[in-house]
């Protein structure tokens, strides 16, 4: 379900693209995290807002979730977390219900062949994990 999320969510970015009545600035996670003072300047400048120094700090920032990296500064190793983050399973499965979609946006497979997607057992996992998760969250609020 990761998978349709991000997909569902970046796919209003770039619907908003196309609008041409709506002023966008695209920006990749990666560029982000890996030259964070140039990232944020270009898209402040693009806000027509002021760049501060404070912006890489996170600084005055909170969040409810003190797992959460919201708030944090960029750490250029979160770019390929999720090459040691998640199993070679789950990266095919990814890569499997997001193969064009990934392409589309410039990302390469790591999966040298046409991922095999989820089975069906792997998806009712998937979902009942989700479903965990979205109440674990729901109590700790």
């Amino acid at each position: 379900l990761l998978a349709s999320v991000w997909m569902t969510r970046s796919a209003y970015g770039l619907a908003l693209e196309q609008d041409k009545g709506f002023a966008t600035t695209r920006v990749q996670y990666e560029a982000l995290l890996n030259a964070p003072e140039p990232t944020l300047r270009a898209l402040c400048e693009a806000l027509s807002l002021p760049y501060s120094p404070a912006m890489l700090s996170g600084e005055g920032y909170s969040h409810h979730n003190p797992t959460s990296l919201v708030g944090s500064p960029p750490d250029a190793s979160r770019a390929l977390a999720w090459q040691h983050d998640l199993s070679a399973r789950e990266i095919e499965i990814f890569e499997a219900l997001t193969h064009d979609y990934l392409a589309m946006l410039g990302y390469e497979c790591a999966s040298p062949t046409l991922p095999r997607p989820p089975s069906n057992t792997e998806k009712a996992w998937m979902l009942l994990q989700d479903a965990f998760a979205f109440l674990y969250d729901s109590v700790r609020r």
